[in-house]
């Protein structure tokens, strides 16, 4: 089993046994994370989205089979991304997006011989990584502006080199 940040063992286990209750559980877990997001209420929404995110991933490895939960699984891949950046985590944001950016790219690997799944993974792969270059922008402001303030205060810069 994967480290997991937002789900516990005990939780998995519950997963792998009750996959559709999972399923039907992250959804009305999904539109909760989705409404805090709406309120910008990123901090109070990010144990819910990582929480989606795990459990869909946790689906996903266990090989359940459907477009929804592939469509489900990218989806809160990028909206948690959004709250890490949103909350100046960029960094964990790009990390959780190439996680699953990865793990597409795999099962494209392993599905080559069924055109519509792959055709299905790589939307789903090329939505994670346009989410990404927001991220990496997001990425490039933060450092700019983190760039601007030590060049206005040089004295307390240097003191740290």
């Amino acid at each position: 089993m994967a480290y997991h940040q937002f789900i516990c063992a005990k939780h998995y286990a519950w997963i792998e046994q009750h996959p559709c209750a999972a399923f039907e559980r992250v959804k009305n877990m999904s539109r909760h994370a989705q409404a805090l997001l709406a309120k910008q209420s990123y901090d109070e929404a990010l144990p819910y989205l990582g929480t989606v995110f795990e459990t869909l991933e946790a689906l996903f490895d266990l090989r359940v089979e459907s477009p929804q939960l592939t469509n489900e699984l990218t989806s809160s891949a990028i909206m948690l991304a959004q709250a890490y950046s949103q909350l100046n985590i960029p960094l964990k944001a790009n990390e959780i997006l190439l996680r699953l950016y990865n793990k597409l790219q795999g099962a494209l690997a392993a599905e080559q011989h069924y055109a519509s799944k792959m055709v299905f993974y790589r939307h789903c792969a090329n939505s994670l990584l346009q989410a990404k270059d927001e991220v990496c922008s997001s990425l490039n402001e933060v450092y700019t502006e983190a760039r601007k303030q030590s060049q206005e205060f040089p004295v307390y810069s240097s003191v740290l080199h």
